[in-house]
Parts: structure tokens; C-alpha cells; sequence
């Protein structure tokens, strides 16, 4: 376990994070443990799971920035003085809308923001994240439900 975090944290530059991710792709393989098939050698391919987690980490990270630049940007946003209410309910709502995302499981999350931020196809994130398509629709469906819940009990 030493090395492969020692490989993670040359991609990550954090021992920490790089043990978080190690943690993760335990924790993804012991929950396909029932229906997991390892050909070639087990190193090989926890170093293989442990890039394909980095790279995740690394897009997850980059939805996030482009996330909060538009929040950012919208907040920034020149106002007639007629729309000041108006538009501090809508970033209010954003801000919500921010807090109730940061709230789901991290694969729900990601399924989300590239869904809804990138605009990516249901295809092109059940590539990137390696899931079938159909997990990445009931992956939306459950965050929708789920954003939805969080703002209306708020």
C-alpha cells in the first residue's frame, strides 16, 4: 500500500491525498469483489485502478473549479438596481443548489457535474468515469431526486 500511494502522490502532491485515494480504490474494489476479474498480475492492475482514480479525482476537480468560476462570475455580474432582489435570490438558489451538489456521494457528484456543467452525453461520462450508461442515468435520476429533496427541506 506504501508504493502505491507513493505513486499516486507523484500525480496528486499530497501524501494525505494520495492515501484518500488509495483508500478509495480499496474501497471501489472491494465493493466489485463478487464480480471482479483481474487478468495479468494484481500490482498491475491496482497501479491501472489507482491512474484511473487520479484522473477521475483530476476531472472531478476541474468541474468544480469551472463550477465555482460561473458562480463567481454570475455574482459578478453587472445588475439594473430594479434586479438587485432578484438577483440575490437566484444566488441564493445557486448557492443552494451548490451546497445540496457538494452533499452527494462522490460518483452521484461527478455524474452530475459533467452531466449538467460540461453538458457531456451520457456516453462520453459513462466513458470518462468508467460506468455503464445505464448507471450513469440512475446516478442522475438519484442526484436530481436528491438535490431536490435538500432544497425543499431547507
Amino acid at each position: 500500500m506504501p508504493r502505491l500511494a507513493d505513486f499516486a502522490c507523484r500525480y496528486v502532491g499530497s501524501q494525505e491525498d494520495a492515501y484518500d485515494l488509495v483508500h478509495d480504490v480499496f474501497y471501489k474494489l472491494w465493493r466489485r469483489r463478487e464480480s471482479l476479474t483481474i487478468q495479468g498480475t494484481v500490482a498491475d492492475y491496482l497501479y491501472l485502478a489507482m491512474l484511473n482514480t487520479v484522473r477521475n479525482r483530476f476531472a472531478h476537480d476541474r468541474v468544480v473549479r469551472q463550477w465555482e468560476q460561473r458562480a463567481v462570475a454570475d455574482a459578478t455580474s453587472p445588475v439594473e438596481t430594479d434586479d438587485i432582489l432578484a438577483a440575490m435570490e437566484v444566488n441564493e438558489r445557486q448557492a443552494q443548489i451548490s451546497r445540496a451538489l457538494s452533499e452527494l456521494p462522490e460518483r452521484r457528484r461527478a455524474v452530475c457535474m459533467l452531466r449538467w456543467i460540461k453538458g457531456l452525453s451520457y456516453a462520453e461520462i459513462a466513458q470518462q468515469l468508467g460506468i455503464s450508461e445505464k448507471t450513469v442515468s440512475a446516478q442522475l435520476d438519484r442526484g436530481f431526486r436528491d438535490i431536490k429533496e435538500r432544497l425543499l427541506s431547507r
